[in-house]
């Protein structure tokens, strides 16, 4: 309407607006992000309400606002706009790395209750998610997890040894 008063030749026509197509994307958006607050919400209170630890909760919470803010910034660097599908995608994304990161801190804390230390449950337990993104192999999974209390047995044992001898 505003270009219809700037020029002067167009002073004949008439505006009609059909159909503001803006109202029903600002609608879209404000639902999306609604529903993704809500999302999140919900999300960490069953996160802590299983682990029932709030360190560990707020350790996997922690990879919400990281995986925002990295794929926001991937998007403006790569010139792309932020409209209704991407951010549909990006909720879906965050619900992804939540999952990853419950079965990455499972991986350690089952090593750990098998006796390695720490670090070395940190690392083994990060590579294996890495090694199996989409936790499909169980047997896989079932088998280097024998093989991990095999290993915390042998250093156990290797540990009494060592304190025997002094």
């Amino acid at each position: 309407q505003r270009a219809l008063s700037e020029r002067p030749e167009l002073k004949h026509f008439v505006f009609l607006e059909f159909f503001n197509q803006g109202t029903f994307i600002e609608t879209s958006l404000n639902q999306i992000k609604s529903s993704a607050l809500y999302g999140g919400v919900i999300a960490i209170l069953c996160l802590w309400f299983f682990l029932r630890s709030l360190r560990l909760t707020l350790m996997i919470t922690t990879a919400i606002p990281l995986c925002l803010l990295t794929t926001i910034a991937l998007l403006y660097l790569r010139g792309q706009s932020l409209n209704i599908l991407s951010m549909m995608g990006i909720i879906l994304s965050v619900g992804m790395v939540i999952d990853n990161a419950i079965v990455v801190l499972e991986s350690i804390q089952r090593r750990r209750d098998g006796g390695m230390d720490e670090v070395e449950a940190a690392r083994t337990g990060a590579g294996r998610a890495r090694r199996e993104p989409c936790a499909g192999g169980e047997r896989e999974s079932a088998r280097e997890t024998e093989r991990d209390r095999k290993r915390a047995r042998d250093r156990a044992r290797d540990r009494e040894r060592d304190r025997e001898r002094d």
